[in-house]
Order: structure tokens, then sequence, then C-alpha cells
């Protein structure tokens, strides 16, 4: 209870003060300045003094400010009276409180949006102290690296940096506590998997001495500089042309490559249309349309290139379209192939052709009779297979060496080319035996005329070495479909045919007919009769004794072969002599027989 001395205006203005003290310590009140309402624009004079109550010896205050409203306060009043005479103090009193509510409210909804700013940030917000702990942490931080924010937080920051960045990190933080204002940087982070990601740093020291940082996550960002930079590298050092055109062809950059194999340097290419390298500018090719059209047609292939000199290089060529913001670029690669192509043509040549003579082998001559055959099952018409074998080869191989031979292999494979169509395939079967498939034969007669042809060219003097040969063919011949429909009896019917021709004597031909079957299986009996003999010895040896006709002494023998055949008996050299020299197993005779003479001596 204030004593009765006390002035009533003072002792209001202290039970006001009293009261504001005891409702708002924090203040103080030297912050309790009464002032006139009118400088609070969020409060209604005239509206707010009616809103004053009491209730029994209590005055409740509304707390309200603009839109705001805090409720009311109660005031004890001792002396009823006083309020009507001290109610400006009261009306300041409550919108002094009203405004600091209305303050405090707006500052806790500020730092509400600023936690939720920090916490849901896109980068890596983080507070750091003094000490090298993280104290605070976005939640990016979980997402970005894979740790809780307790296990970054549980540990100096610095452990989380790749060894080879540590002291990078440490410096940089602190030189923030010497003075910096702000620093930027870039470090790894391990990620919780051992991975390390990228991190681009900016930071800011506070003024409790803790540092501010934002980090982000350049990881990707980073790999696609080095992909840029290897793409830069690549697009300058490659061999292959590169350049990039727009929609309408205009060329808008060149690549060094590309002068290299065009000759047109950066000043003559940039601006220009790329028909300028279109060899035929009146066929559709890779450079003679749009590449909006073109990349439609065919991405890639091959194609011609015209230099600047006008020389052309055989291509393959490949087009590639990309957006951007200056609208469609299509990117050419160019790659000269023409060394690759003059190398799968002698690859091709090995594989098809014989490296002696330049023919058609063995596997092109059967690839071709095949689509021979198919063709004119349709179109209904005849194909011959002559099958040739040149006589007596042999001996000028075995007295004259192979040099001498081959020469006249490749004489006699000329003149056999020179005696066909283009449509027609002249092959070396190997050794001294050649095949020509005739395709499309309109009348037997035609290869009648044919091979008399081929017989006598053949039979016409080499020159070689000094040496004047004379080497004929014998020529066996089958006919499609009368003689087979299909490679394999085509082929083997012509050899019966030739080996039939042989037996007439040499220098001739025979067309096949069914009844050389029974003489072309008898010959394959003897031949494996007489491998079987070999092998077995089945040879016996017959001395003649040779004499003196001065002293009648016997002075030597001669050894002659017998065949003991296990079926037929006793042969004389007449029965397999002559086939053992056609079938080149005479040499694996004649060493039976010295073998049976040195043993019986």
């Amino acid at each position: 209870m204030l004593e009765n001395n006390l002035d009533n205006n003072l002792l209001a203005k202290l039970l006001l003060l009293q009261n504001m003290a005891a409702l708002l310590p924090k203040y103080g009140l030297k912050d309790l300045v009464c002032q006139g309402l009118s400088e609070f624009p969020g409060v209604n004079r005239a509206s707010w003094g009616s809103a004053v109550s009491e209730r029994g010896n209590d005055v409740l205050l509304p707390l309200k400010y603009g839109q705001s409203d805090f409720g009311t306060i109660r005031l004890e009043v001792i002396q009823k009276e006083l309020v009507s005479a001290y109610l400006p103090y009261l009306q300041n009193f409550a919108v002094m409180m009203a405004v600091i509510l209305e303050t405090k409210r707006k500052e806790k909804n500020a730092q509400t949006i600023q936690d939720r700013f920090f916490e849901l940030a896109p980068d890596l917000l983080c507070v750091a102290n003094s000490k090298g702990f993280f104290t605070k942490l976005s939640l990016s931080w979980e997402i970005v690296l894979g740790y809780s924010r307790m296990e970054l937080c549980s540990a100096p920051y610095k452990s989380f940096v790749h060894p080879d960045d540590v002291n990078t990190t440490v410096e940089k933080a602190n030189s923030l506590v010497y003075g910096e204002n702000v620093c930027g940087f870039t470090n790894r982070y391990r990620h919780k998997d051992g991975s390390y990601r990228w991190l681009e740093w900016t930071s800011f020291p506070e003024e409790d001495g803790q540092i501010f940082a934002v980090a982000r996550d350049v990881t990707e960002k980073r790999a696609a500089e080095r992909e840029l930079k290897l793409a830069a590298s690549v697009y300058s050092n490659t061999n292959d042309a590169i350049f990039v055109c727009e929609a309408s062809g205009d060329l808008l950059s060149i690549n060094p490559a590309f002068s290299q194999l065009t000759g047109y340097s950066e000043e003559e290419a940039i601006g220009k249309n790329l028909n300028m390298l279109c060899f035929d500018k009146g066929k559709m090719n890779a450079f003679s349309s749009k590449p909006e059209t073109q990349i439609k047609k065919n991405a890639s292939g091959e194609s011609l290139v015209c230099k600047k000199t006008g020389e052309c290089f055989l291509s393959f060529t490949s087009i590639t379209a990309v957006k951007d913001k200056n609208g469609d670029r299509y990117i050419y690669v160019i790659r000269d192939i023409t060394a690759q192509k003059a190398h799968e043509e002698k690859i091709r040549e090995l594989a098809y052709s014989d490296p002696l003579t330049g023919l058609a082998n063995r596997t092109l001559l059967l690839n071709r009779l095949a689509h021979a055959i198919s063709h004119n099952s349709r179109s209904q018409k005849n194909l011959a297979v002559l099958f040739i074998d040149l006589d007596n080869f042999k001996t000028i191989n075995d007295t004259l060496g192979h040099e001498v031979g081959d020469e006249v292999l490749k004489t006699q494979a000329n003149r056999l080319n020179s005696h066909v169509r283009k449509s027609d395939t002249v092959a070396r079967m190997g050794g001294d035996e050649f095949v020509i498939l005739v395709d499309s034969v309109n009348h037997i007669n035609d290869i009648t005329n044919l091979t008399h042809k081929i017989l006598l060219k053949l039979a016409e003097p080499i020159n070689v070495n000094e040496h004047t040969l004379r080497v004929s063919c014998t020529i066996g011949i089958s006919l499609y479909p009368n003689d087979g429909t299909d490679r394999v009896s085509l082929m083997r019917n012509a050899d019966i045919a030739m080996y039939a021709a042989k037996d007439l004597g040499r220098g001739t031909f025979r067309y096949f007919s069914s009844e050389m079957t029974n003489s072309a299986k008898e010959r394959l009996k003897l031949e494996m009769e007489l491998r079987k003999a070999i092998e077995q010895n089945e040879f016996e040896v017959h001395y003649q004794p040779k004499i003196s006709l001065q002293t009648e002494a016997i002075i030597g023998a001669e050894a002659l072969v017998r065949w003991r055949h296990p079926e037929r008996g006793l042969l004389y050299p007449d029965a397999f002599i002559a086939f053992a020299e056609e079938s080149n197993l005479i040499n694996d005779v004649g060493q039976c027989v010295i073998d049976t003479v040195v043993e019986q001596i």
C-alpha cells in the first residue's frame, strides 16, 4: 500500500509503471515512453477508448495493433476515479504492449522462415565453430554425402575432406578467423560409400566467431567440364574431319583435320555450304542435300568427298543432329577410308583369288557356281563346267624347276581368261587344274566351239628362260541341269569326264555321260587299293639279269615291280603304273621297290 501523502497523479503514474514493469521486465522502464496514440498508425484512438472495460477493481485493456489481436491485459486499480484521469497513460501502455508483441511476432515469423530456408535450401548450408566442428547443417548434407547430420557434427569437418585437400581447407578457414571477409575454394568431401564429391565453397565469418558457409555439389559439373575438354581435345586432334553446320548446310565450325583432308582453310570454309564437298552435285549423296533431309534418309554411309583441288577420296560420313538455343545444328564426321578399302580389297583378293595367277580360287568358283545354278533354275537356261588339266605338267616341274612351271601356269591362265566372256569365271583349283564356269549357255555347240579354241590356244608354244615348251590340255565337261543340279555333282562329273578324255590319249575333251560313272568308280577303287598296297607293301621285286655280250657273264640285274593283289593275284606294271603316275603315287611305289631291293641285297 502506497503512502496517502503522495500526489494522486504521481500515484497513478507509479501504479501504471509498476504494473508495466512487472509485466515487461525484459524491456525495462526506459523503453516505456508515454507517446501520443497518433504516433502508432496501427491504433484507432476513437474506437480504442470505448474498448476499455472494468471488472471489479480491475481495468481490462485490449492489446490490438493493426490486424493483430493479442487479447487483453488486466490492471489492478486502487482508485477507480483515477482510470478516467489517466486513460491516456493506459492507452499508451496498451499500445506499447501491442507494438512490442507485434514486433516479437514478426521477428519470430522471420526466424521461422529463415530456419525453413536454411533447412530446405538445395545448396549445402552450414555453420562451423573455431574448433573445426560443424554446429549446424542443412538437410542437403545428408542427401549429398549420405551421412546423418549427427555423424557429420560429431567429428572435425576436416576428417571428411580428401587428404590432398585438407591443408587448403584449413588455410581458408583460418583466413576468415584472421580477418578475411569472404573466401571461396573447392575441395572434395567423402561420401559414406567411400567415393568423393566435389564441393564449391563460399564462406563468411560471423560476429560470434563462427563461420557460415554455402557449398554446392559440383561433381557432375566438373565431370561435364572434363568431358567437354576431352571432346574439345578430340575435336582438335582426331584424324577424322569434323564440321558443324546450320540446317541450311552453311558451315559454322571445322577442325584442323578438315583442312588437312579437304584443303579448305577455316577462312575458306566457314560460311560456305557443305555442297562444296559434293563430287557430283547432280546425284544424291551426303553433301548434296540439306542435313535434315540427309539424316532422315541415311545418317551414315560411304560418300565421295571432293577436295579443294578437285580430287576425290572415299569417306565414311556420319551425321548427328543436336539442338541448342540457336536452333538445329548438324555435326558431320568424315573418315577417309581409301586405305581401308584398298586393304579390304587386298584381303578379298587373298580370300577369293589364286595368288599365282590372279584367277578365282576354289571358294569363289563354288560361290559363283551356286549363284549361277540358282539364277539358271529360274531362267530355264543351261550352264557348263569345263574341268581342264595340263598334260605332262609334272614333268616340266620336275625337270626344269618350279619357276619355269609357275611361268607356264601364268601363261596358260592368261590364255584361258582371254577366251571367255566377262560373265564367265576362270578359276585355278590347284596344281595344274583349272575350271571354267560358262553361265547362260544358249546351245551346246557354243561350248564345243569354245573348247576347241582353248585346246588350240593352250597347245601353242610357250617361251620361258630359253626353253620353248608345248603344254597341251585335256578337258572334261558337265552341263546343267542334265549332268547335275548342284555344285558337287557338276564338279565331280566334269572331273570324271576329264579323266575319260585322258584315257583317249590326252589333248582332247569329253562331255560327261552316265557310262563314265562306272569308270570313275573303278578309278576310285583302284586308287584306294593302291594306297593300301603302299601302306602294307604288297609289291614284289622280280630281277632280270643283265648279261655281257662279250663275256656272256652276268654283270647286273634289273628290278621289275609286281603287285601281289589280294583278290586279283599278281599284277604287271601296265595294270597300275600309269594310274600311279596320274594320282601322284608313283614316288611312293618307287620307294617301296627301293626298300625291298636294299633289304634283299
